[in-house]
This record gives structure tokens, sequence and C-alpha cells, in this order.
């Protein structure tokens, strides 16, 4: 992972808290266009967001464990038990977050991370990642719930009425939780409308005025903000009407922005839907039940005939291999004589080899006379001696080659010395 040399003194951080489906990635990916560091490791795309889901997968991960742990998952529309930040697990969790910060995000002048768990969860990421030398801010995109409920059909095949519950119970948690911060609230519909008034309206947040909102990105922006990106919208739906909660919190949080606090409002629509909540609470818990059986038993038709073709593809195997070690055995048996051949060749070479001392000393001894009488006749002789010292040249090379040769390159160097002697015989007579 890599990481600045230099901690800045000061490090800012954007929580995007926002329902599935809602803009949490567009927001992330123009935060990133202005500088914003998201994460080394980031989630791929997948069929309904293509291009990538933009989100830390430290984040992630951490999210997922925690609400696992905590019985719950993104998709459950049951509260979380009231107690859940004192749990062991929020401990475990906080204590990873902490440790993160420190080693990853406060390297950074400015970070944001994204994902919709995070509604749900906040509390405990503000706590952990509240530091004297980190800002925090968040920014709520809110999209009419009829399209994010019709995204959620399309994409993960959830009922309309599971969906608008799903949005009621992220967009009430990321607002309570987000309170105590500087925060923004902003319709998906205009942040994809005019994506640089988001950068500038964000620059005011801790830690935004190093946000990029030049002419230099504005292209980028362009090509992150396309309208052809949203595929569903909530023209037309003034037939489907919208639950009596679910309708208030979406004017309520429409009108957050320029209007009056409305979190007296909302906390009203929250008690509301707890009490709610105790009766759909027993039936939702019933339905994951039955919803997690089926998909265990669907699994298992889909898992169980593959299982049995890898079974009989791995028997299929093992026949292969053992017809196939059968008939490596004869190469096997065929390559240990190769071998034994050689090594005994190697030993009949070395027997030859002690055979050559003989002819070597005697070869020394023809060498030493030849120096003797280079000596003795020296003045008389300097043209032939001049000659004969190329000859001796020759002959000390051969006897080198002589020691290290084989058996079947021993017949010439042998040859050469026997025309040497000749010559020294004849030059003595």
């Amino acid at each position: 992972m890599t990481e600045p040399t230099n901690r800045p003194e000061q490090s800012s951080g954007i929580l995007i808290l926002g329902m599935h489906r809602s803009g949490t990635t567009l927001v992330a990916r123009l935060l990133e266009a202005g500088g914003a560091h998201l994460g080394d490791r980031l989630l791929g795309g997948s069929p309904g967001n293509e291009e990538g889901h933009w989100e830390n997968m430290f984040v992630l991960e951490t999210n997922e464990s925690l609400l696992h742990a905590l019985g719950r998952s993104w998709s459950d529309v049951r509260e979380l038990s009231s107690d859940w930040q004192t749990t062991e697990s929020a401990a475990k969790s906080g204590a990873a977050i902490r440790s993160y910060g420190l080693a990853v995000l406060q390297t950074r002048t400015l970070w944001a991370l994204k994902d919709p768990r995070l509604c749900l969860l906040a509390p405990v990421w503000i706590d952990a990642l509240t530091t004297p030398t980190t800002q925090l801010s968040a920014v709520l995109p809110i999209r009419h719930p009829w399209e994010v409920a019709d995204s959620l059909a399309a994409r993960n095949g959830l009922a309309h009425g599971l969906g608008l519950l799903l949005w009621l119970r992220h967009a009430l948690a990321a607002e309570a939780a987000s309170r105590s911060l500087p925060r923004l609230i902003l319709r998906y519909a205009d942040i994809l409308e005019n994506p640089m008034e988001m950068l500038e309206r964000a620059g005011a947040l801790p830690g935004g005025e190093h946000l990029a909102r030049g002419p230099e990105i504005v292209e980028r922006v362009r090509s992150i903000a396309r309208p052809d990106l949203r595929h569903h919208t909530a023209e037309g739906s003034e037939t489907r009407t919208l639950p009596s909660l679910v309708q208030r919190a979406w004017e309520a949080l429409d009108c957050m922005p320029p209007g009056e606090d409305q979190t007296g409002a909302l906390d009203q629509i929250a008690t509301e839907f707890a009490v709610a909540a105790e009766v759909f609470g027993p039936v939702a818990e019933e339905m994951t039940r039955i919803r997690d059986d089926q998909a265990s038993y669907e699994l298992t038709l889909h898992v169980r005939p593959r299982l049995d073709e890898l079974a009989a593809s791995l028997s299929r195997l093992e026949s292969i291999s053992r017809d196939h070690a059968e008939t490596l055995i004869p190469t096997v048996e065929y390559v240990k004589s190769v071998l034994n051949a050689v090594n005994e060749t190697i030993s009949n070479q070395a027997d030859a080899n002690k055979t050559l001392i003989p002819t070597v000393e005697y070869v020394k001894s023809v060498l030493n006379a030849v120096n003797e009488t280079i000596s003795d006749q020296a003045d008389s002789n300097k043209l032939r001696l001049a000659q004969l010292e190329t000859e001796l040249e020759t002959a000390r090379e051969e006897v080198h080659l002589l020691r290290g040769s084989r058996s079947w390159r021993i017949t010439r160097p042998l040859r050469a010395i026997g025309r040497l002697v000749r010559r020294l015989a004849w030059w003595r007579n």
C-alpha cells in the first residue's frame, strides 16, 4: 500500500451516506475527480454499476463483518438492537477502523469513504475516525424512493415494498447519525444535472478547499455525470402512492438543504417507524429465514449437479493418471539404463585417463631433452630454435588437451607427439 511520506498536520474526511442506488457512486467519483482519496483497493464493477462501485474494500469488508456479527444485512429492514454500539463486535470494528484511519486515511489531506452500509453503521465510524487532527463531514445524496425501489427491483429482484422500507431505514439512520457533522444533503437529480455545483458546495466542507473545481476537471466531471447512467426516474410516479412514513420522510429530506430544520419531523417519523417495526419485525425475521432457506435450497439445486460433475471429472483424472503412470514405467526404466551407461562410461574414462600417465611422463622427458639441446646449441641454431619453440608450444597445448580429453580423442594428440619426436630425432642427427 502506497502512503505519502509526509503526514499532513490536518486530515479531512468526507463520509458519503446514502441508500443503495441513490447516487453514492456518482458522488464518490466526483470527489475523487476533485482530488479526494477513496482508497487503494476499490470494489470493481458489476451489473448495474459497470464502471465500478468505487467502494473502499476495507470499508465494505468491515461493514459486512459487523452487520453479520449483529445478525443483520443491508437488505434487512429490521432495526439494529438498541445496544449494538456497545457490543464486542462493534468494539472490535471500531479498533480496526481506528488503526486503518491512523495508518492510511490520516496520511492524506483529503479523503472520502463510500459504502451504503455506512448509513446503518455511521456512529462507529464517526467515533473511531474523530481525532484532534481529523475533521469529518458528510454528503447525503437522496433519491426519490420510487426510483430507488425500481432500481433495486431491476438489479436485485427485491419487491418494491421492501425497497421502499430499506430506503426509509437507511435515510433515517444516515440523517440521524450525521447531525453532529458539517454536511450536505443533495438530490441525486440535481447532482447529475449540475455536478460542478456539487463540487462547489462540497468546497465549503472541512478540507473542501483542497478540492479541484476549476476548468481543468470540467471535461472529466462531464464524462462522469452522464444522464444515460440514470435508468430509473420518478416521472409518472404520481399514480403510485408512497407509504405515509416514506412520503413524509422524503418531503422532510427533500426540503432540508435550503429550508428549515426538519430533524424534529424526522425524529417523529423514526419513532413511528420503530412502533410499526414491532408489528412487521417478526414477520420480516420469518421472511428473512424463509428467504435464506430458499436461497440455500436453490444453491443446492445448482451446486449439487456441478459437484457431481467435478467428482466424475476427478475420477476420470485419477484413472487417466493411473494409466499414464503405467505407460511411463518402460520410459523410466529406459532412462535409468541410460544413466547407468553414462556412469559406466565415466568410470571407464577415468581408468583410461590413468593409462595416459606414462605417455605424459615420456612427453615431459622429451621436452626436457629438447630444452637441454636448445640450450647447448642456441648460438649456432637461432633460426631453427625459433621454429622449434613454436612447435614446442603446439606440443604443450596438445599435452594439455591430452590430459583433459576423452578416450575417443586420444589418438590425435599422440600422432602429433609422434611427429614431434621424429623431428627431434632428425634435428639431433
